[in-house]
């Protein structure tokens, strides 16, 4: 993480947070965004809207990360696995959750099921996902897109 892209804001893979959140935050639909799209990082320690590096107390970094790594696990389904780390910037300790894109889309949030606790990512915002869109994450996590369902069928010869 460098302070350029601090500077620089959120966007469709980058998310701020100034602490630890609760269990009912968007955080959890945000990881559930970021591993049905492209992936994206979550820092802990900046404020989102001012971009200034709050920092986590160095005593409280270890049993924070292992927080966020069990709020991931017992909150988001079929199972999230974060690369979390932490980082110095400006003599302040940041903590920094990679989320990778998910190879079993559509992931959820358990609490709100397959259907409604399914989220995506658009711009630097979190949305619930649309049905069609959800149709679409459960093709490409079983390996299909749907342009490419209908490739290699032919016609059904009509002729008598």
């Amino acid at each position: 993480m460098t302070l350029q892209e601090i500077e620089h804001g959120e966007t469709e893979f980058l998310e701020f947070k100034r602490d630890f959140p609760s269990k009912d935050s968007k955080l959890m639909k945000t990881i559930a965004a970021f591993s049905n799209g492209k992936g994206g990082k979550i820092v802990f320690g900046v404020d989102d809207e001012t971009h200034e590096i709050i920092g986590i107390e160095n005593d409280k970094v270890f049993k924070f990360m292992d927080s966020l790594a069990n709020m991931i696990s017992e909150t988001i389904y079929p199972q999230v696995t974060p690369r979390i780390t932490f980082e110095t910037l400006n003599d302040k300790t940041i903590i920094v959750a990679e989320i990778l894109s998910g190879q079993n889309q559509p992931y959820f949030l358990k609490s709100e099921g397959s259907l409604d606790g399914v989220y995506i990512r658009v711009a630097a915002t979190t949305r619930k996902a649309e049905r069609e869109k959800i149709k679409e994450l459960v093709l490409w996590g079983e390996g299909k897109s749907y342009d490419r369902l209908f490739e290699n069928h032919e016609p059904a010869n009509t002729a008598a």
